[in-house]
This record gives C-alpha cells, sequence and structure tokens, in this order.
C-alpha cells in the first residue's frame, strides 16, 4: 500500500497592528504577549508598525524599500512602515495607506494592540475584520502632556486633538470586538463615544507568576519605595513622587527611592536638588532584562505608583506578583487590582500629603502586617492574571 502523508494545516497570518516597538514602555509587554501566544497557537504572527527613525541609532535609510522594512524585534517578525509628512499626526496612517495596504494584503486575521487605537485606522479604512486591545483613550492619553507643551507644540496638537477623536470614534466603531486593559477603559470608552458595552471586554495584561515571584520576607535587604517606568512621561507624575518621598523622609530619614527607567530630564534633577533628596534617590537606567529588573521588585518596600492618568500600569501588576504592596493615586487602571488596605492603598490624585501619609502609615506596621499585605499582593495576581484565561479572550477575537 502506497503510504500517504497528510500536510500540517496551513498557518493563519496574524497582522498585528501596533507603535514602533522600538518605542518600547507598556505596549511592547502587550504585543509580546500576543505575539508569544500566537506562536504558540500554531499562527503566523507579524506586527505591524508605523516606522519612527528617531528611535534608531545609525540607521541606514537605504534598508527601506518602496517604504517598507521587514525587520526583527526581540525575535518578533516585524513590518515597518515608512511614515509621510510629520507635521500631523492623524495623516501617519492616512498618507501611507497605500503601503499598508500591500504590506497586509495576505493576511487572514487582523488585530490590533496599543496605548490608544490609532495603529487599527489601516485596517478600518481597508475595511478589514478586526479586532484592538487598547489600554486607554487617547483624550487621557494626551491632555496633560499637550498642557506640558511649549505653545506651538500646544496650539498644534490642540488643534489635532478633534480630528485623533474623531478617528479614534471612527476606529471603535468599526472593530469587530474592543478589549479593554481595565474597567476604567472600558467605562471611558462606553461614556465618550456610547459604544455598545456588549461589544467590550475587559482584558488586563496576564502576569507570569514563574518568572515574577517573592522571595522569604525575612530575606529583604533594603528599605526604598521602587518607581518603575517612563520617568519623564508628563502621566506618571514624578514630582508628586519626588515630593511625598521627601516628606516621608522627615519620619524615615534612611529611606531611599530607586527610580528604574530613562534617565530624569533637567526639571526633575532640579527638583531633587531643590528638596535636598540627592543623596537618597538612586537613579537606574532601562533594565532591558527582566533578570535584573527582579531583585528590585523583590526587596522593595512599596511599589509607587504617583500617576495622573494609567491605562493599567503593568509594572504595578509586576510588583505586587513578587509580593511588594502598591501606593497609588486613584489614576485610573490601577484601581482594577489595588484593594485599598489590603495589598496596598490608594490616595487623592496628585496630592503630596496624603501620599506621604500613606507611605509613613505603611511604613509603620508591624512586621507580621506588611507580611500580610504581601500576601495579598501575590495571592491576587495569581487567582486574577492567569495569561491561560486571558488568551481565551484573543482567541475569541480570532474567530476560533
Amino acid at each position: 500500500m502506497q503510504e500517504t502523508s497528510i500536510k500540517p494545516k496551513e498557518q493563519k497570518k496574524l497582522y498585528i497592528a501596533t507603535l514602533d516597538p522600538y518605542n518600547k514602555g507598556g505596549v511592547l509587554a502587550m504585543i509580546s504577549f500576543v505575539y508569544s501566544k500566537a506562536v504558540e497557537s500554531r499562527f503566523a504572527p507579524y506586527l505591524i508598525y508605523n516606522l519612527i527613525l528617531s528611535l534608531r541609532k545609525d540607521f541606514d535609510r537605504s534598508h527601506i524599500s518602496k517604504g517598507v522594512l521587514k525587520e526583527n524585534f526581540n525575535n518578533m517578525r516585524g513590518i515597518a512602515i515608512k511614515r509621510r509628512w510629520l507635521v500631523f499626526e492623524f495623516l501617519n496612517y492616512i498618507l501611507n495607506l497605500y503601503s499598508w495596504k500591500k504590506a497586509i494584503r495576505d493576511g487572514d486575521i487582523f488585530f490590533a494592540a496599543s496605548g490608544s487605537n490609532h495603529c487599527a485606522l489601516p485596517f478600518a479604512l481597508l475595511n478589514k475584520k478586526f479586532s484592538v486591545w487598547v489600554a486607554t483613550p487617547i483624550y487621557e492619553d494626551r491632555i496633560n502632556k499637550i498642557k506640558k507643551e511649549s505653545f506651538l507644540r500646544k496650539l498644534r496638537d490642540f488643534l489635532s486633538l478633534p480630528i485623533l477623536l474623531y478617528l479614534e470614534h471612527f476606529i471603535f466603531k468599526k472593530a469587530t470586538r474592543i478589549l479593554a486593559l481595565s474597567v476604567y477603559t472600558r467605562n471611558k470608552i462606553i461614556e465618550k463615544y456610547g459604544i455598545n458595552p456588549a461589544k467590550i471586554a475587559v482584558v488586563p495584561y496576564p502576569i507570569d507568576v514563574n518568572k515574577f515571584y517573592p522571595i522569604d520576607y525575612s530575606q529583604r535587604k533594603d528599605n526604598y519605595l521602587l518607581f518603575t517606568g517612563r520617568i519623564n512621561d508628563e502621566r506618571k507624575n514624578i514630582p508628586l513622587l519626588l515630593t511625598s518621598f521627601s516628606k516621608a523622609r522627615s519620619k524615615y530619614p534612611d529611606l531611599k527611592l530607586i527610580l528604574i527607567g530613562e534617565q530624569p530630564n533637567k526639571k526633575l534633577l532640579e527638583l531633587i536638588d531643590a528638596l535636598n533628596i540627592s543623596n537618597s534617590v538612586k537613579i537606574l537606567g532601562q533594565l532591558s532584562q527582566m533578570e535584573e529588573l527582579l531583585p528590585y521588585y523583590q526587596n522593595a518596600s512599596l511599589f509607587v505608583v504617583p500617576s495622573f492618568q494609567e491605562g493599567l500600569c503593568i509594572s504595578a501588576l509586576e510588583s505586587l506578583a513578587c509580593g511588594i504592596p502598591i501606593i497609588s493615586t486613584r489614576c485610573g487602571g490601577t484601581e482594577d487590582f489595588v484593594r485599598d488596605g489590603s495589598n496596598g492603598f490608594l490616595v487623592k490624585n496628585n496630592d503630596p500629603e496624603e501620599l506621604s501619609r500613606k507611605i509613613i502609615e505603611f511604613l509603620d506596621f508591624d512586621t507580621d502586617r506588611k507580611r500580610k499585605f504581601s500576601n495579598n499582593a501575590r495571592n491576587y495576581i495569581v487567582r486574577h492574571y492567569s495569561p491561560e484565561n486571558i488568551w481565551q479572550k484573543f482567541l475569541e477575537c480570532f474567530d476560533l
């Protein structure tokens, strides 16, 4: 009898529209999860995004062939589309639409993952069936940034914002399914655009509790507050953290603050000097390897989120997984997982007096109560942020 070979089922090509991954930050964590799980689920994923040349050092522009660059980032296949006429952001996905059309013409499944939803605009304009996973509506993401810009940039961005809001509404209406990173984001989308709630699911970022884990409480070495993220991002409100830390040191003069991320700008450095806390603030650059970052999570007393607004705050979730309680402003996404008085505290937005009081209140706890907060932090993540359960929501979007 002649043997017949059975060919494996052809992989479906999945295009994941996003921001340029060289931008890093929370969006990179989102797309890394989707990409890796898609590979495990036997898809053929590709990231696709507008190219930001300023993020690449010593870049050879000759590598861009007909407005498209194929590249690899952290073992993820990427297709970068050249932007045209960069003055107005709302044109970024319109003037290069033809390049997008050619790049995705062989796609089977279309998905977008980012902060706001604008990277999905080519899918919407080209009438593709697509879903989106978003961290925050654009107004909440931009309004505080715009207020701090120079006059000319402020004028430009205020003129652009109504068009960006219109496009955001258009994308949400065209999307088959919307995945919101937090309850806060879901409610804002419904409130602002009247989108049918049945179309929106809350799908948080999953945490690998095998990679982010606590050490025994008695083995923690240092007494410090921790922040990781975009230090110079206006939304993160690092001046609030610095001011509150300075006040907390009135009772705990040996307390330290560790900032992990980019180097602070001149304004923040001047504030550190003015508060006379230079010797108590340790500033680290970006730690690209999880192995480098993990010990800083595991040995912290508290992780502090001082932000004006957060779609979620992935670093806070990672901190909880390591058994580190959170003190956060009421800034949106963190309100999903900071259980006030159980695994941390929630405080008023931009109130240095209340934030410093809560820092001191926690540091005043005896060891048993601190250990209880630590256990609650870890257990909450284990129960609610399983990658396997969360991935099922994505498979539903892919019509499986």
